[in-house]
């Protein structure tokens, strides 16, 4: 792999480009990542040092062991679209990256996959489809390869792919196109799929729009159902597939919670909900606008996330050496408890 440093530098991180055979990526890393979000070790760490009856070395093992369970769940999510779907303004509104500011993306004949890393999470944003036969050729052959490719323990590298769709768009031909004769028959997991309706805002040219609320009256709620049973039927028709879909606004920040349990429960692994569920946009703006049935979507989700991170904090005690003394000494179920609360209340308190 041949790798180039690029001279410049922005304020989210460190970019290099990196050659796989002929397919280019741009790889930006995220320097702040190891300060942002990471509320289930850093509550875990805080506890148990702050411990008088575990020795200094039995902290540094069960601190190490917490740190190996989270690394073994890293996400990788790929975006993908037709141009001028909005998977940059998505990928901003969801984890607060601002490609605007690294200064890659506003071309639409960019050619290269856009790679996020920053802590256990990688974003792999790949170029527009729609542009012309020979651009679309060559991004079909790097989403291809990407879907291909496999992690360190042989298992498919990507988890989920999310499909931005224009909303304000009569034309979806090149959207299906891409889902069924690229994504759909290279994906390893066809039930991570999830499609999102982008620009909900514009989808009826701004009419039935509240701007003061930012959402959607009655009529564009209808149109956007539509919209969504329209895409479903359109795409089962063609490979089979039952897809997920849901409409949202990223622009506009409407609908991103509901766009990000969608995500957070068609993961193909459930330990891996804990490391994007850290990493979110910490501006509460961004969640507080949604459909009425998000908080119950999200209620179940919950649950789950209690069950993951109560499964971290037990199992980094019976992984570990010293996890008796540890136990003993915090206590388990205290242990468990505090973690879990502090981590689900406060994205409880981020989100509604």
């Amino acid at each position: 792999m041949k790798t180039i440093n690029q001279n410049n530098t922005a304020a989210s991180g460190s970019q290099n480009c990196a050659a796989h055979g002929n397919r280019i990526i741009l790889e930006k890393g995220d320097s702040s990542s190891s300060e942002k979000n990471e509320a289930v070790f850093s509550s875990i760490v805080d506890i148990i040092e702050k411990s008088k009856d575990v020795s200094a070395s039995d902290k540094a093992e069960y601190i190490k062991s917490v740190q190996n369970i989270l690394a073994k769940n890293k996400v990788n999510i790929m975006l993908a679209g037709a141009t001028g779907a909005g998977k940059s303004s998505t990928i901003n509104a969801l984890f607060n990256i601002d490609k605007a500011e690294v200064g890659y993306g506003t071309d639409p004949q960019t050619r290269e996959i856009e790679k996020y890393t920053f802590s256990n999470v990688t974003l792999w944003d790949t170029p527009g489809f729609g542009d012309s036969p020979e651009h679309d050729r060559h991004t079909a052959g790097m989403i291809k390869d990407l879907l291909w490719r496999k992690n360190d323990e042989g298992n498919p590298l990507i988890d989920l792919v999310l499909v931005v769709v224009d909303g304000s768009s009569r034309d979806m031909m090149s959207t299906f196109e891409l889902i069924t004769n690229v994504i759909e028959p290279n994906v390893h997991y066809r039930d991570s799929i999830v499609v999102g309706i982008n620009q909900t805002d514009i989808a009826m040219k701004g009419r039935h729009w509240d701007s003061e609320n930012r959402k959607p009256e009655s009529q564009l709620i209808e149109f956007m159902n539509d919209k969504i049973r329209s895409v479903k039927t359109r795409i089962s028709s063609s490979c089979d597939l039952n897809v997920k879909v849901m409409y949202y606004s990223a622009t506009e920040r409407y609908n991103i919670l509901k766009l990000l349990c969608f995500i957070l429960e068609n993961l193909p692994d459930e330990e891996k909900m804990i490391n994007i569920a850290e990493m979110v946009n910490p501006d509460k703006t961004v969640w507080a606008s949604h459909d009425e049935d998000t908080e119950e979507i999200y209620a179940g989700i919950e649950d789950r996330l209690q069950n993951r991170v109560g499964k971290v904090v037990s199992g980094a005690i019976a992984g570990a050496r010293i996890g008796r003394s540890v136990a003993k000494a915090v206590g388990v179920p205290s242990l468990v408890g505090t973690v879990v609360g502090g981590f689900v209340g406060g994205l409880a308190g981020l989100f509604f």
